[in-house]
C-alpha cells in the first residue's frame, strides 16, 4: 500500500549505510534467494565481535586492514604487533595497501618478490567490529602464517573491552 511504502522511503532516509569490508566473496546462494518478508535490525546493543581461541589460547577476530578481511590475534603478552609476510603480500595484490606504507626505500623492503624481515608496514586503518585504530605499525615476519597479531601498543589504542566467554563475544565499551 501507498501508507506502508512511505512508511519504507521514511525509515530509509534515517538509516546509515556503510561498507563493511571491500573483499565481499557471494556464498553458496544462501542470501541470493528471493524473500518477500523485509526484517528491520536495529542494533541498539553495542559493538560487539565473536572470537575463537587459537591453539595457545588467545582470542581470533576477524578485522579489517583498509576495509580488507583478515585475521587477528589479540596477545597482549607477544613482544610486539607482526603481521604475517603472505597478508602483507595478499594486500599489495589487492591495492589495500601500497609501497608509501612501507617505512623506509621499497625497493630495498621489496626483494625477489618477499618483504624483507623486520619490515615496518604503516595500516592506515585497521578495524574490529566498529572499533578502527588509525596508523597502526606493524613488524612483517615470515614465520607466522595468515593473522596480524596485536601486542599491547595496538590493544590500548581500542576503546575498552570485556570478553564474553559464555557467548564468545568481545563486547567493546
Amino acid at each position: 500500500t501507498k501508507e506502508v511504502r512511505e512508511a519504507a522511503y521514511q525509515l530509509n532516509r534515517r538509516t546509515e549505510f556503510a561498507v563493511l569490508a571491500k573483499d565481499y566473496k557471494p556464498g553458496s546462494g544462501k542470501y541470493g534467494e528471493q524473500s518477500s518478508q523485509i526484517r528491520i535490525v536495529s542494533d541498539t546493543t553495542g559493538n560487539e565481535v565473536s572470537f575463537t581461541r587459537s591453539d595457545d589460547g588467545k582470542l581470533m577476530v576477524t578485522g579489517y586492514i583498509n576495509d580488507f578481511s583478515t585475521n587477528l590475534i589479540l596477545d597482549d603478552e607477544a613482544a610486539f604487533s607482526v603481521i604475517a609476510e603472505d597478508v602483507v603480500l595478499d594486500l599489495l595484490v589487492k591495492g589495500a595497501i601500497n609501497r608509501d606504507d612501507f617505512r623506509g626505500v621499497f625497493e630495498e623492503i621489496m626483494v625477489d618478490d618477499r618483504i624483507s624481515e623486520n619490515s615496518v608496514l604503516i595500516l592506515k586503518k585497521l578495524r574490529i567490529g566498529d572499533a578502527t585504530i588509525n596508523n597502526a605499525e606493524v613488524t612483517v615476519k615470515g614465520g607466522v602464517s595468515g593473522v596480524l597479531i596485536l601486542r599491547k601498543d595496538l590493544l590500548g589504542k581500542l576503546p575498552g573491552f570485556i570478553v564474553d566467554e559464555v557467548n564468545q563475544q568481545i563486547i567493546f565499551k
